[in-house]
């Protein structure tokens, strides 16, 4: 999983949210798309490259039918364990 090879002690227990210290990130899976929900300050730092994709608050939609932007996820998952463990950012 792309969070697992930046972070190996994240987990995601029962729930969606995967945590190490506080939620990084939120991913859920509907019938047409899938969201990817991370703090409005990672949406931000991206939003030049998020601008092709559906956005709310913090979240990403992602349609099943389009290819799955893995380089983005994995820049935007990197940034949240960054901005985390380094300026003490938590969950919304």
């Amino acid at each position: 999983m792309l969070l697992r090879r930046r972070r190996r002690r994240a987990s995601n227990g029962a729930a969606p949210p995967y945590a190490f210290g506080s939620i990084l990130f939120v991913f859920a899976g509907y019938k047409r798309h899938a969201n990817f929900v991370f703090t409005p300050s990672t949406k931000e730092a991206f939003a030049d490259r998020l601008q092709d994709f559906d956005t709310g608050k913090g979240s990403i939609k992602l349609p099943y039918d389009d290819e799955i932007p893995t380089e983005l996820l994995t820049e935007m998952i990197a940034h949240r364990i960054r901005e985390f463990e380094v300026d003490g950012v938590k969950w919304m």
